[in-house]
């Protein structure tokens, strides 16, 4: 196959993703010096129920510390509801607690949905955009490689990007690592890598990982071996696409936390 024909395919299977509902764990680590983390920084075991279908939203987020209030936020289109220690908020808009800190989505489906992408689609990670914008840099590395005993194309941007896609588990990503600069510090590189296992066919013909970890590395540009700084290991209980329903979007109160 050639590179253009991979990329084709990589694009036409994002595009086949049309709504998600996905209950995940995941569990966040920092490898920074903790005097570095910031007070809103918040690591541990977190279980997220997301749906996902065009606009609307639905997230519910569980921290495993109780001192962390459970949050339940849906929204419509053009209103958000938010529950939050039994409590109920409307609000007009889209509050960000419908997408805030969901990662499987957005970093692991790598879907394009979020506020944040939308507004700087230019300078983009997500698949689908560097793919789009950029295909011109891609090329095809002419021999496959195997991941976890699957032989996958591997896309390659030199000292950018490397996508190793599994074309028996209908385009899916297996691993991918890539590259780009630190805004805050323009003396190192960050590196993300994401390694995608346990695969099921989540609808007809679209497979997606039921096991991942993304680990984030800074590499200082004089050379030094890259420092792992966090990584997120996600454990999904149940996922469907392309399935969603109207009740996804219900709040049941009773679900909710009992404030202490």
């Amino acid at each position: 196959m050639s590179t253009e024909q991979v990329i084709a395919s990589i694009l036409e299977r994002q595009k086949s993703i049309k709504s998600v509902r996905v209950t995940y764990d995941v569990t966040s680590t920092s490898f920074a010096d903790p005097a570095t983390i910031g007070p809103n920084e918040v690591w541990g075991d977190t279980r997220f129920t997301f749906v996902i279908e065009r606009d609307r939203r639905f997230c519910r987020k569980t921290h495993s510390d109780t001192a962390y209030p459970q949050v339940t936020a849906s929204f419509d289109g053009q209103n958000t509801r938010k529950h939050l220690n039994r409590s109920v908020l409307v609000l007009a808009g889209k509050a960000r607690e419908c997408e805030d800190g969901e990662m499987y989505c957005s970093m692991i489906l790598q879907l394009p949905y979020s506020d944040a992408n939308q507004s700087d689609r230019r300078n983009s990670w997500i698949l689908s955009d560097v793919l789009h914008l950029h295909k011109e840099n891609y090329h095809l590395r002419p021999q496959r490689e195997q991941i976890d005993g699957s032989w996958c194309h591997v896309l390659e941007w030199a000292k950018r990007d490397t996508i190793w896609i599994d074309p028996n588990l209908g385009w899916a990503v297996r691993k991918r690592i890539n590259f780009y600069s630190d805004r805050s510090n323009h003396s190192v590189h960050k590196q993300l890598e994401y390694s995608l296992t346990k695969f099921v066919e989540g609808a007809p013909g679209i497979w997606v990982p039921k096991s991942a970890v993304l680990t984030m590395y800074r590499r200082p540009l004089d050379g030094d071996a890259a420092e792992p700084f966090a990584s997120w290991m996600f454990n999904v209980i149940e996922v469907q696409i392309n399935q969603v329903q109207e009740s996804d979007f219900e709040i049941n109160g009773d679900e909710l936390r009992s404030p202490k």
